[in-house]
């Protein structure tokens, strides 16, 4: 007996031992769980960019950031001297780069309010032809993205990198309204339509892709915040479309009613959000009902506590090898409290997007990334989530994190004719080729 109950008592302790673990609750905080966009260096770190004025920008380039410019980007610009020989006559560009500035003084108010006088003085200086056109179809696509987007830093080039790339930010914003808006798509695609401007169009998916989606996958635009703040105000909840684990810059907002869909693969990178796979659940036997994550803000108390955890089945996804992966598709929530006060909740939809979420609702406001955009609009089967924009309700208003303005259901539709000429260069998406 006596050996019995020191066995049994040894069994009972390890269970409660067992037990205790599982379910002890674990505290995080902020700068640990987002690490890489609060503190990383510039190429993760995520900033906000405001709107800015391109006309200004006539006063703030100097020699020095030109200088600068040419000796980091040597080969692309190399590719642009036919440009520089007709505008300094054949003269070298280092040394005569005051002549440089004069010329693109009066660039700057047509990236500010008429692209399309932009695109019609670059086709005066035989940006866009025949040849021009032949010998960009023969390059790989990488160094055409390269010449456009530093011909761009060039005209942009500033002694401080952020406001660089916040000018490079709104340019891309400019193209994008250009192309795709219903007040200018018809011009833009009476050149998507003519090889004599491909060269052109080149350009613009170039600058937009690389400022939007490709240094720009974790960029906010600080109005489309103001919209998102306006509609939480409002009493909308956030429905963040593929949104993964990006709400540091909403909670932080004061936006505090989110709703994330989004499958989150496995394959998601460390990079996007340390411990981004303990924001669904903690374990496979304990999803961690209990757990904090602290947010250290200056202004502000606010702490997330997971307050509930549902398996709803499972969904397949695929490897970039090919293989099939089961997971479960799960419905994790955060009760958000402000200075000890319910305030709101944070809910992880974890599976993909069907066309039912876009569905425009009173009580909610849609919002994606650009990168995740593309594939709502994409023809190509391999990369479409199978969403139908022709199908939208017309009253759809979907805000894009790095995007100034609301994009209406005729805006994304240009996009999908745009996507169905017969046009082969970069996808707008997360991937270049």
């Amino acid at each position: 007996m006596f050996i019995f109950s020191i066995k049994s008592l040894f069994v009972c302790v390890c269970a409660v031992m067992s037990f205790s673990v599982l379910h002890s609750k674990i505290t995080r905080n902020d700068t640990e769980v987002f690490s890489s966009w609060i503190n990383g260096d510039g190429e993760y770190r995520q900033n906000i960019f405001a709107e800015v004025n391109l006309k200004k920008m006539r006063s703030r380039q100097s020699v020095e950031a030109l200088k600068g410019c040419f000796l980091r980007y040597p080969k692309s610009l190399k590719a642009l001297t036919f440009y520089f020989d007709a505008l300094l006559d054949a003269k070298p560009v280092i040394g005569n780069e005051l002549l440089l500035l004069e010329h693109f003084k009066t660039i700057y108010p047509m990236l500010q309010g008429d692209i399309e006088a932009f695109l019609d003085y670059l086709d005066d200086h035989e940006f866009s032809s025949k040849a021009r056109n032949h010998h960009e179809k023969k390059l790989p696509h990488n160094p055409v993205i390269n010449k456009y987007n530093a011909f761009l830093r060039l005209l942009l080039a500033h002694s401080e990198k952020y406001d660089e790339r916040e000018y490079l930010f709104s340019v891309a914003n400019n193209f994008f309204e250009y192309c795709f808006s219903p007040q200018t798509f018809s011009l833009f695609k009476r050149r998507l339509t003519s090889s004599d401007y491909h060269p052109l169009v080149r350009l613009l998916y170039s600058v937009i892709w690389k400022q939007l989606a490709g240094n720009g996958w974790k960029e906010w635009h600080i109005t489309c915040l103001k919209n998102l703040k306006k509609a939480a105000r409002d009493g909308k909840t956030i429905v963040y479309i593929a949104g993964g684990c990006d709400i540091y810059q909403l909670i932080k907002q004061g936006i505090y009613n989110i709703r994330v869909i989004d499958p989150m693969l496995p394959t998601q990178p460390a990079y996007y959000a340390e411990h981004w796979g303990w924001l669904i659940r903690r374990s496979v036997k304990n999803p961690g009902i209990g757990d904090c994550l602290q947010f250290t803000f200056d202004d502000k108390s606010v702490v997330m506590k997971r307050s509930s955890y549902q398996e709803q089945g499972s969904f397949t996804c695929k490897t970039k090898r090919g293989a099939e992966r089961v997971i479960p598709q799960s419905i994790t929530k955060w009760t958000v409290y402000k200075d000890n006060q319910v305030v709101g909740t944070v809910t992880f939809d974890r599976r993909f997007c069907d066309q039912k979420d876009f569905l425009p609702r009173s009580s909610e406001q849609l919002l994606i990334s650009f990168n995740e955009l593309y594939y709502v609009i994409s023809a190509d089967k391999s990369d479409s989530w199978n969403i139908k924009p022709l199908k939208f309700k017309s009253n759809i208003s979907l805000l894009v994190k790095q995007l100034r303005k609301p994009l209406s259901r005729s805006v994304l539709c240009n996009m999908v004719k745009a996507e169905e000429l017969p046009f082969s260069f970069i996808k707008l998406g997360s991937c270049a080729e």
